[in-house]
């Protein structure tokens, strides 16, 4: 259905003792992504201040355009020196 939508992540990450990760250099990041026109919706980095040991939900909005459209919920990882969980993602309609 088109519409605005938000995609909320349940994540945690244990940071590697043995890697010292600068503050503002992301460890993961959450992503919206129409599978068939390879296209990325949205996308929000995640720096070691923000992700926790303790599960926790960090969101991204989005903009449905295309009933058609299958979507893809990512979580990445861009290098070494975190272990992330992913444990769910949950997306809900804010608008038409």
């Amino acid at each position: 259905m088109r519409g605005s939508y938000r995609a909320s992540f349940r994540l945690a990450a244990e940071l590697d003792p043995d890697v010292d990760l600068p503050a503002d250099e992301p460890i993961a990041r959450i992503e919206v992504y129409v599978h068939l026109r390879r296209e990325k919706l949205a996308a929000r980095d995640l720096r070691p201040g923000e992700l926790t040991s303790t599960f926790a939900y960090y969101e991204i909005g989005f903009t449905c355009d295309s009933v058609d459209d299958q979507y893809e919920y990512r979580v990445m990882l861009p290098g070494p020196g975190a272990t992330v969980s992913f444990e769910r993602v949950t997306v809900y309609r804010i608008s038409d």
